[in-house]
């Protein structure tokens, strides 16, 4: 049975970059990698996950901040 190695992995990026272009290749990787990064859950945006209203490290930037005014 033949594992896929180095060289293999080599001879295949070099035969897409020769097809497909050195542009259209890092276009292709860019879209991969936000498809990704949509996958996990980022993107931008608002945060699935906002700071809770408990933080005391927020209530005590807003306590001072309502004191300076």
């Amino acid at each position: 049975m033949h594992t896929t190695g180095l060289p293999d992995l080599v001879l295949l990026l070099l035969v897409l970059v020769l097809l497909a272009g050195g542009k259209r290749l890092t276009d292709v990787a860019q879209g991969l990698a936000e498809a990704i990064d949509k996958f996990r859950g980022g993107g931008g945006g608002t945060p699935s996950h906002p700071i809770p209203s408990n933080d005391s490290a927020l209530l005590l930037r807003k306590r001072r901040k309502k004191d300076h005014d």
